[in-house]
């Protein structure tokens, strides 16, 4: 099936066939075709081919093998090469290959976009399914209108859920503003932030992304928890930059968050993995730049164990 004009380019980084049938289902049922499917295998090794030969005949769509493998190393630089697949499409979404759109999802991104043209990021908000596709949770939704200090605010202290999948971004917004770090594993929220930080973020009223939470996900192991805890300090070493003078939160705040994060590296974890991300997080949090060996080591553990214990 092929789409003579399409609006939405909708781009599915791709490294196992586990749940991409349901996700390219989801995608079939919408009623509104002006969109393509473009199907990144990040040299996977699977059938991905296979599945996405299955869907030809209802979706316009569109597989290629990449290698070597980037997924594992940093996300953003498989999507950059992915990116030469689109068409003349104007609107990126970049799906995960383990979630899924709600019915009637594309239609009502196209009719937002329509309405309100002046945005750059658009967000649809989620529910989080089972293995099954059962809704377990539906996490705190996004204002009309976003902006990137509430937005700070809302993921890190109010229990938002905003994964990139849950992003719709101008094309030029998109690859302008794509972090590429091979440092880090993900650079999602970068993109995110520097993408609407002139216009803010619109969001799509009754659609939904359908994010899937299942233990073949990138946190499912303890290297991959301790690469996306990592990620995230790299992000706030970034928002120390983007922000400036006005960052949304204070050095108590910070510190909150650093209890968070390792609590994340827990039971796993060795006391060298919170020296060094306590040292990194000191980078953006002043007051802890001044302690050192031990005391570093113990000041995180004591926070670690009371954030466990007031969240137990």
């Amino acid at each position: 099936m092929e789409n003579k004009t399409a609006d939405l380019a909708i781009l599915i980084p791709s490294a196992r066939i586990t749940w991409l049938p349901k996700t390219l289902r989801s995608l079939a049922f919408q009623s509104d075709r002006r969109f393509r499917v473009y199907v990144a295998d990040d040299s996977s090794g699977e059938d991905i081919a296979g599945i996405v030969s299955e869907f030809e005949d209802s979706l316009d769509i569109r597989c290629k093998t990449f290698t070597p493998n980037f997924g594992g190393t940093s996300l953003a630089l498989h999507i950059d090469r992915a990116l030469d697949m689109l068409r003349e499409e104007t609107l990126v979404l970049v799906l995960s290959d383990d979630n899924e759109l709600s019915k009637f999802a594309v239609g009502r991104i196209l009719k937002t976009v329509s309405r309100h043209p002046d945005f750059d990021v658009y967000h649809l908000n989620t529910e989080i399914i089972d293995a099954k596709g059962n809704v377990v949770e539906t996490p705190k939704g996004f204002a009309r209108r976003e902006k990137n200090d509430r937005l700070f605010k809302d993921l890190f202290f109010k229990g938002a859920v905003a994964p990139l999948s849950s992003f719709v971004f101008r094309r030029n917004a998109f690859t302008s503003k794509l972090l590429l770090d091979e440092t880090l594993l993900r650079t999602d929220l970068q993109t995110i932030f520097a993408a609407s930080a002139e216009k803010g973020i619109r969001t799509v009223s009754r659609a939904r992304l359908r994010w899937r939470r299942h233990d073949q996900s990138m946190s499912s192991t303890p290297a991959l928890r301790r690469k996306l805890v990592f990620s995230l300090l790299g992000f706030f070493k970034w928002s120390e930059t983007f922000f400036g003078d006005d960052y949304p939160i204070s050095a108590g705040e910070r510190m909150e968050l650093f209890a968070k994060f390792a609590a994340r590296l827990v039971p796993e974890s060795k006391p060298e993995d919170i020296r060094d991300l306590y040292m990194q997080f000191a980078v953006f949090n002043g007051p802890i730049r001044r302690m050192k060996g031990a005391s570093i080591i113990k000041r995180a553990i004591r926070d670690r164990e009371e954030y466990l214990k007031d969240n137990a």
